[in-house]
C-alpha cells in the first residue's frame, strides 16, 4: 500500500527469510517464510462463530486430510502462475527465491487498496474449488499472497473503526462474503477486537472509560455507608449482595440488569452450588474495594464517600473520583454508590463505538437503534444505549429547529 516505506532492513529480512531453512524443497517455487503459520491459528474471538467451534475444526481437519494431495497440486500450480504473471518470476529466473520474495515485498508497497483486491480477485479466480483453504495455503507458501492479506486486513480495520448506525450490520456479519473477503473480514474483527482489550481480564483493570461508557452501571439504594469487605457476589454470576455498615442493610443486585432486586439473600436456589463467595479477585485501595466474579465478567467497585446532589448540592458526574468522560453520567440520587462493570460483548462494544460515530447526524443514530446489532446487546448496557440515543436525537432535533 502506498502508506508503507521502503526501508533496508525489511530487504535484510526479506532476504534472510527466502533463504532459511524454513523454505520447502520444492525449488520451483517462491515461498514466504512459514515459521509464524505453521503454530495452531488461534480461532476468532467472535462471538457468532464460537457455536460448534469443536465440531467445525474436526470436519475441516478429516476433510483436508483427505483431500490434501489434490489441494497440494492446485497450490503449486497456482503459485508458479502468480510467480509468472504477478511478478515476472520464471523458473530460469536467476536466485529465483530472492528475486521472487524482493519483487513480492516491493510490489505490495506501491499497490492501493483497490489494487489489491483486483490482485487477490484475480488470484482467486485461478482456484477451482476448496477456495478458503487453497487460499490459506497460498498465504502459508507464497510471499505475495502473505502480503496481500495482510494489507487487505488493515484496510478491514480501518474501515470497522469508522463504524456507523447504517453500516454497523455488515461490518459484524463476515459470514455474508466468501473467499478471501470473508476471510479479511473475519481478521480484521478478531484483530480490531483484541486491541481493544475487551476479552482483558479485569483483574489488571477495566478495559473501558469511567461512567460515560454503557457498561457501566451505577447502583444506588443505600442509605448508610456500605460495608466494602461485605461485598460478595453469588457463584452463579448473577447476583451482587452489598450489606451497609452495621448490618442493618442489605440489598441483592441483579448484574445483568443492573438493578435492584427484591430478594433477601437466603433465597439459596438461585445461588447456584455454593452460595455468596467473595469472588475470583479483590483489589483493595484507601477510597474503595473492589470484586470480580469468578467467571472474570463483572467488576464492582465500593465508593466510601457519599455523593452528594441536591439543591446545595449540585448533581455529580463523580469526576471529583474519576477522570471525565465522553458522556458524563449524572447521579440522581444522594448516598454511597457501587459501580458495577460488565465486560463488553463485541457487539456492544462495537455499537457504542457506532454511536460515537454518529452522535451527530440523526439518521445514523436512527439507523443505529433500529439496526440488528442494536438488538443482540444484553443487559443494561443495551439500556443504557438507548437512552443515550434518545437523548443525542432529542438534543440535535432541538438544534435543528433553532
Amino acid at each position: 500500500m502506498n502508506y508503507m516505506k521502503l526501508y533496508p532492513l525489511s530487504f535484510c529480512m526479506v532476504t534472510i527469510f527466502s533463504l532459511s531453512s524454513m523454505v520447502p524443497s520444492n525449488s520451483d517455487i517462491t515461498l514466504v517464510n512459514e515459521t509464524n503459520f505453521n503454530k495452531e491459528k488461534t480461532e476468532p474471538k467472535i462471538d457468532f462463530l464460537n457455536n460448534n467451534k469443536n465440531k467445525l475444526k474436526e470436519y475441516l481437519y478429516n476433510f483436508e486430510e483427505e483431500r490434501l494431495p489434490q489441494i497440494t497440486e492446485q497450490v503449486n500450480n497456482i503459485h508458479r502462475r502468480i510467480d509468472a504473471d504477478h511478478l515476472g518470476v520464471t523458473k530460469d529466473t536467476y536466485l529465483k527465491r530472492l528475486v521472487g520474495s524482493w519483487r513480492s515485498f516491493c510490489k505490495n508497497i506501491y499497490l492501493t487498496d483497490a489494487q489489491a483486491v483486483s490482485e487477490m480477485n484475480q488470484i482467486e479466480s485461478y482456484i477451482t474449488e476448496d477456495k478458503e483453504l487453497v487460499l490459506e495455503k497460498l498465504e502459508q507458501k507464497h510471499w505475495y499472497v502473505n502480503y496481500l492479506f495482510q494489507a487487505l486486513v488493515q484496510t478491514k480495520i480501518k474501515e470497522i473503526e469508522k463504524v456507523k448506525g447504517s453500516t454497523i450490520d455488515v461490518l459484524y456479519n463476515p459470514m455474508a462474503e466468501e473467499g478471501f473477503q470473508k476471510m479479511v473480514h473475519v481478521r480484521a474483527l478478531q484483530k480490531y477486537f483484541d486491541d481493544s482489550r475487551i476479552k482483558r481480564s479485569l483483574f489488571y483493570g477495566v478495559p473501558m472509560g469511567k461512567l460515560g461508557d454503557i457498561h457501566w452501571a451505577v447502583l444506588c439504594g443505600h442509605k448508610n455507608n456500605i460495608d466494602s469487605t461485605c461485598l460478595s457476589m453469588s457463584s452463579n454470576g448473577r447476583y451482587l449482595r452489598s450489606i451497609s455498615k452495621g448490618g442493618g442493610e442489605t440489598i441483592i443486585w441483579d448484574m445483568l440488569q443492573g438493578t435492584q432486586t427484591n430478594l433477601t439473600g437466603k433465597e439459596e436456589s438461585i445461588f447456584g452450588d455454593t452460595g455468596w463467595i467473595k469472588t475470583q479477585h479483590e483489589i483493595i485501595g484507601d477510597e474503595h474495594r473492589c470484586v470480580i466474579d469468578k467467571a472474570d465478567n463483572y467488576f464492582a467497585e465500593v465508593l466510601t464517600q457519599f455523593v452528594e446532589t441536591g439543591e446545595n448540592n449540585p448533581s455529580s458526574s463523580l469526576e471529583e473520583f474519576y477522570s471525565p468522560s465522553k458522556f458524563p453520567v449524572v447521579i440522581e440520587k444522594s448516598g454511597p454508590v457501587i459501580m458495577l462493570f460488565n465486560r463488553p460483548q463485541e457487539i456492544s462494544h462495537l455499537s457504542q463505538e457506532a454511536f460515537y460515530s454518529s452522535k451527530d447526524n440523526c439518521e445514523e443514530l436512527i439507523a443505529l437503534r433500529n439496526s440488528k446489532s442494536f438488538d443482540a446487546i444484553e443487559g443494561y448496557p443495551k439500556n443504557n444505549l438507548e437512552k443515550r440515543i434518545e437523548k443525542r436525537i432529542q438534543e440535535l432535533s432541538s438544534t435543528s429547529k433553532l
